[in-house]
């Protein structure tokens, strides 16, 4: 009885696994097969709707300093051993929001932008940043932002999240969901 009860928690799992990746993959599809983003500059000189939770390329016209980091996770749940660091960015409207990043080489040339007054274009997931990271930014930046001319968001440009690494994300998922599925069926047959 306590084992036909571990198979169907076991289904059940691998079924909820397969349509959360699948759900997950629908959203990002575009993104992984094509790299089709939206221009965020563009956007916001148009002053249209932010594309929240779509994929955009940004020019980084004001980058400043790291004001913040945090632990880099597998899908929001394990820990990946590495740190994410949080930029902040005036844009073209006033508005600073935040560049996610890990990776060595774009942290340098934002680095070295940001002291030479130059840009730096970069390209992720356009999402609203934790309450961690949104105190950070007020002690960082709360001073310059007046309210009127440069304001503070909570929005920020996660690069962080590449294709490749959606698409391990994805397989990972799928594999588990997959063996879930699998180690009920072969306890089934075993009965």
């Amino acid at each position: 009885m306590k084992r036909a009860k571990m198979g169907k928690v076991g289904l059940l799992m691998g079924v909820f696994f397969l349509v959360c990746v699948i759900a997950m993959f629908i959203h990002d599809a575009n993104y992984i097969f094509t790299g089709k983003t939206v221009d965020l500059n563009e956007i916001i000189r148009n002053n249209e709707d932010l594309p929240r939770d779509k994929y955009v390329t940004y020019t980084c016209e004001v980058p400043l300093d790291a004001y913040g980091y945090s632990q880099d996770r597998y899908g929001g749940i394990i820990p990946a051993g590495r740190k994410s660091y949080n930029y902040a960015v005036i844009d073209d409207s006033g508005a600073i929001i935040s560049v996610k990043m890990n990776n060595k080489k774009l942290m340098e040339e934002f680095e070295a932008a940001a002291a030479n007054d130059g840009t730096v274009d970069v390209k992720g997931c356009f999402v609203i940043n934790s309450a961690e990271m949104d105190r950070y930014l007020e002690d960082y930046c709360g001073d310059m932002a007046d309210g009127e001319d440069i304001f503070l968001t909570s929005y920020v440009i996660d690069t962080t999240k590449t294709r490749l690494s959606l698409i391990v994300l994805y397989t990972g998922g799928l594999l588990i969901g997959i063996a879930c599925i699998v180690m009920y069926v072969k306890g089934r047959t075993r009965r």
